[in-house]
Formats: structure tokens, sequence, C-alpha cells
């Protein structure tokens, strides 16, 4: 009666380890492989962007250091007027502009067009 009790709890245990890694290489497929099958297609075309600065989080680090150096400019400068305020809300993503020019992609897949002649360009 033992021995059918220990192979039940082996069998479950090696279930549920079979269950746990299937799930994280499901987890690693979806969240990881497939991100960089696709940044790669747009680096073929020509689209890069700002590497991803942590695996669960994106460019958010980026994207708060970015907009916390612009807050810091624009409080040192009282006479601060913005008429393009998508430069004053997103700072973030005119620095990128800047470094990689009117197209950029953003991980986790945001395409952003500064030009929207470009989009039918895009494959």
């Amino acid at each position: 009666m033992e021995e059918v009790i220990f192979f039940g709890m082996k069998l479950a245990s090696s279930l549920a380890l079979a269950g746990i890694l299937s799930w994280i290489f499901y987890i690693y497929g979806t969240l990881w492989y497939n991100s960089q099958r696709v940044r790669r297609k747009l680096r073929m075309q020509g689209i890069r962007g700002p590497p991803p600065s942590s695996f669960l989080h994106g460019n958010l680090p980026d994207m708060q250091r970015i907009t916390s150096q612009a807050s810091n400019i624009s409080k040192d400068n009282d006479q601060f007027l913005a008429y393009d305020y998508s430069a004053a809300l997103f700072p973030y993503f005119q620095h990128w502009r800047k470094q990689y020019g009117i197209y950029t992609l953003i991980f986790f897949f945001i395409l952003l067009f500064f030009s929207f002649n470009i989009v039918s360009h895009v494959r």
C-alpha cells in the first residue's frame, strides 16, 4: 500500500513540475521571444528604437528618467511655455525622435510615427 501512495506522490509532483516548466516556457515564448522576433523584423525595415532597459518593465525606467530630467529643466526656467504640448507631456517621445529618427519602436511595441507618410511603407 505504501508503494502505491509513494508512486502517486511521485507522479503528482512530476506532473506539477512539468506543468510549471511548460508554463515558464510559454511565458518566455510569448513575452520575450515573440517580441524579439517582431523587433528584428522591424529593424530589418530600418525601424529602430531604444533597447528595453528591463524585462518586466520595458522602457518605463527610461521614460521616468527622461521625464524627471525634463521637469527639472522646466522648473529652472520660469518662462517655460510650450506650444507643442506633446513634447511637454511626453518628453521621452521627443528625446527618442531626436535620437532614433522620425519613427521609433518602444519595447512592447508601441510604434510611433512622426510623419504620416511613412505608415504606408511599413509592412
